[in-house]
């Protein structure tokens, strides 16, 4: 809880924690929790500092507890390698905080429903040292983008777009096999090529134009 809110009694048997516990239990509050406990007392203003401190160093983090307003923080996170914001409600404007992170190589957007087009590029010119975006259940993200990143990411391996299980080659009932990767592109073992359904349509009878089909 926000220190503000734990009686005195307690407070004082929070303070005889050892720094150890008493950074462990910093460590699953939010930011916000941080600044009441930091206004509580000396003791825990040194705590918040030292935990701080640690996550301006980090190298991985998880923001599904992080506060969205804190995003334009993240500048400030140089060294961070590693973004996991699956299920965050983000949109575009927040990744315009995460494409100033030059040495981020894993971002991971997983269900990110508002992300669109125009954010994933935001990434892709903002961060040189990507090797892995995870865009699974983005349905906003269209196939383009990932053609983009493609070729302007040299150091990208792994770009994800359908869930993992949905990965690797299937036979089919009628003896073809289907071979679906990770970016959302397939391949198929058949040997002649399908016209599509277009080659079906065929001018309505009483249509002047060709443009009216059935």
């Amino acid at each position: 809880r926000p220190a503000e809110l734990v009686p005195a009694s307690q407070l004082m048997e929070l303070l005889d924690l050892s720094p150890d516990l008493l950074a462990l239990l910093l460590a699953h509050c939010t930011h916000s929790d941080w600044a009441h406990c930091a206004c509580s007392c000396a003791a825990l203003r040194s705590a918040v500092g030292d935990q701080r401190e640690r996550c301006l160093s980090a190298t991985e983090l998880s923001l599904g507890k992080l506060p969205l307003l804190l995003c334009p923080s993240l500048r400030q996170l140089s060294s961070l390698r590693e973004l996991r914001l699956r299920r965050v409600p983000i949109g575009d404007a927040h990744l315009s905080a995460v494409a100033g992170l030059p040495q981020l190589s894993l971002l991971d957007l997983t269900g990110a429903a508002r992300v669109t087009n125009n954010g994933v590029r935001l990434v892709v010119a903002g961060c040189p040292a990507i090797e892995e975006l995870h865009l699974t259940f983005c349905e906003c993200v269209g196939y383009v983008v990932v053609l983009e990143a493609m070729r302007r990411c040299p150091r990208l391996r792994l770009l994800r777009r359908q869930p993992e299980w949905m990965d690797g080659t299937f036979l089919t009932p009628w003896g073809e096999e289907h071979t679906y990767y990770a970016d959302g592109a397939f391949q198929f073992s058949r040997a002649s090529e399908s016209r599509g359904w277009v080659c079906q349509c065929r001018p309505l009878p009483s249509a002047g134009s060709s443009d009216v089909v059935e």
